[in-house]
């Protein structure tokens, strides 16, 4: 099975329309993008980042995305290193930023995520990797 036809099935874990790997978005960089997450996806061994697509070059050169974007990639940073309340706060301006974008439910995702890994840290060795169990 390919990696799109994978990448293609996680459409409902992060709640948005598209999902593509890196060598499709180095493609088109034209359009505006987003990164997901680092995966794994069943049936490979190596993490893949993985992106959605919101719209086209007007979408990416308007005044709101490259807004989004930093926000969002804040909070990824965050998120990745373990800072819980910096994550929670760049989630929050990330959510104010969302104009005619529909991430709520991905960011519901982060939300939950953050909530877990403050009550249960998942130590110093973590390398935020998420693990896709379904196809």
């Amino acid at each position: 099975m390919n990696l799109a036809s994978r990448l293609e099935g996680q459409c409902k874990t992060y709640a948005v329309d598209i999902v593509i790997g890196e060598n499709t978005q180095a493609k088109i960089p034209d359009m505006a993008t987003l990164q997901l997450d680092q995966i794994k996806v069943k049936g490979k061994t190596e993490a893949v980042t993985v992106f959605t697509v919101l719209g086209d070059d007007t979408v990416k050169n308007g005044s709101a995305f490259p807004v989004l974007e930093e926000a969002h990639n804040k909070m990824l940073d965050a998120y990745r290193s373990q800072d819980w309340a910096a994550a929670k706060q760049h989630l929050g301006a990330c959510r104010e930023l969302l104009d005619g974008v529909n991430l709520n439910e991905f960011y519901d995702i982060y939300a939950e995520r953050i909530a877990e890994y403050e009550a249960n840290p998942p130590g110093a060795d973590w390398d935020s990797v998420y693990v896709a169990t379904s196809k």
